[in-house]
């Protein structure tokens, strides 16, 4: 091998360390796909995401005996479109507590005239929402209906397959990612009765540590209809006495029917959910 190849080949090397190691790890530490249109400068994109913005920001929560407050994350989770749904631009915002996910709101414009937005608990423990939104793209009925979960939004279930956590971020991050690419798959039933395999985003959405309780890592993932996310998987590392174990819970994005499986086993299903509904875990507005 040429002295040329060899310096060539360790630059790459260098690099990829530099990329890995410079990873942050922290409580609202997003990890998302980063698409082309993330930094658009067309003013129709900037006005939409505007918009998005505020109208994530006009909720607000009521969450019995909370310690702390719900937080909305500053920027997107992820940005997408899809073309086959007609839908031009559509953005994912997060609210945590204590730096763990709460709740999404997924929103999308078919026209940059009327924002569809949907809403999934992440949540624990049942909590009341509204909103304060005044921008005429979103409907008054959607304004109007208010959002209160009777319900856990996720169920966290001991992930037995998997080996413990490992015990660094960097080895976690690549072990997480392995799990959901070896073992998970999601699907969605179509609204013409087919079905359709979600493809896995590669990076997760959002990372999160440490954990209350004794929680050391927590990783948020999402299956994709294009880049479109619709069904959500979360992952922490607990531990547990003088060992660590995974633990997984599954919640949806999408208001068509959808199911996720582990080895081909089916483990999660949330049927259809169409229209609004106060007291589910998932709203469609």
């Amino acid at each position: 091998m040429s002295l040329l190849r060899i310096t060539r080949r360790w630059n790459s090397i260098r690099i990829a360390l530099f990329l890995i190691l410079s990873i942050p790890i922290g409580h609202a530490c997003v990890f998302s796909d980063d698409p082309k249109d993330g930094a658009s400068t067309d003013p129709v994109v900037m006005a939409r995401r505007t918009r998005m913005k505020e109208l994530a920001s006009s909720y607000s929560f009521k969450v019995p005996a909370a310690s702390e407050a719900v937080k909305l994350s500053e920027k997107p989770l992820f940005y997408w479109s899809t073309p086959e749904r007609q839908a031009i631009g559509g953005e994912m915002y997060l609210w945590t507590m204590q730096g763990r996910p709460f709740a999404t709101i997924g929103m999308w414009t078919y026209d940059d005239i009327r924002d569809s937005h949907e809403l999934q608990s992440l949540a624990e423990t049942p909590f009341q929402s509204s909103t304060s939104a005044t921008t005429p793209n979103v409907s008054m009925n959607a304004r109007a209906t208010p959002w209160a979960p009777q319900t856990a939004g996720l169920v966290y279930r001991k992930l037995e397959l998997a080996a413990p956590p490992e015990n660094t971020p960097v080895r976690r991050l690549t072990q997480a990612k392995g799990i959901l690419r070896e073992h998970f798959r999601a699907n969605v039933r179509r609204d013409n009765g087919s079905t359709e395999e979600l493809r896995l985003i590669s990076q997760p959405l959002y990372r999160y540590h440490p954990l209350p309780n004794g929680g050391i890592d927590g990783l948020m993932f999402a299956f994709a209809m294009g880049t479109d996310p619709e069904v959500l998987v979360l992952l922490e590392a607990r531990a547990e006495g003088n060992s660590t174990t995974w633990y997984y819970a599954i919640a949806p994005s999408t208001s068509v029917q959808a199911k996720c499986f582990i080895d081909d086993t089916e483990v999660w299903k949330s049927d259809n959910q169409s229209g609004s509904s106060t007291f589910r875990m998932y709203m469609n507005k």
